[in-house]
């Protein structure tokens, strides 16, 4: 059987809110943010996956450029990934978040196990035992729904 993979929900405009449409060195300040958070978590849970958007930033961003992807469509996307791909979601957030609120609301609405990390942008500096508890309902919930 596969891992369980977890959507790490995590401000992009954050603060910003709907201002922050096209400014993408905010967004991509983030992203590393979200990056390097995800590559400790990684290491540090691996009986699990973690998805995180910040990692497809890139793409998304150019496709936004071009006109392909408005930001409905790219948060609907990241809801689909969630829905579709991932069995939990923890939800980061340094900062204000529309999108992390809307995930948080997506898994509340889908009964996916969740958690809300908000002590710092440095996840290995946030309080450890309710992430810890968070990955064992993880795992528990992937077991009653295989």
């Amino acid at each position: 059987m596969n891992k369980p993979k977890i959507y790490l929900a995590h401000p992009m405009r954050g603060k910003l809110g709907s201002k922050g449409d096209g400014e993408y060195g905010y967004q991509n300040a983030n992203s590393a943010i979200a990056i390097e958070n995800v590559r400790w978590l990684r290491k540090t849970y691996p009986q699990v996956e973690f998805y995180c958007p910040g990692e497809v930033e890139t793409p998304v961003q150019m496709c936004s450029k071009l006109g392909y992807l408005t930001t409905e469509q790219i948060l609907y996307m990241d809801l689909c990934i969630l829905q579709q791909l991932c069995h939990g979601g923890l939800m980061h957030r340094w900062e204000d978040s529309e999108g992390v609120d809307g995930e948080m609301k997506k898994c509340q609405d889908l009964g996916y196990p969740w958690v809300l990390v908000t002590d710092s942008p440095h996840i290995q500096l946030c309080n450890q035992k309710p992430i810890k508890i968070f990955i064992q309902e993880v795992l528990n919930y992937c077991k009653h729904v295989s």
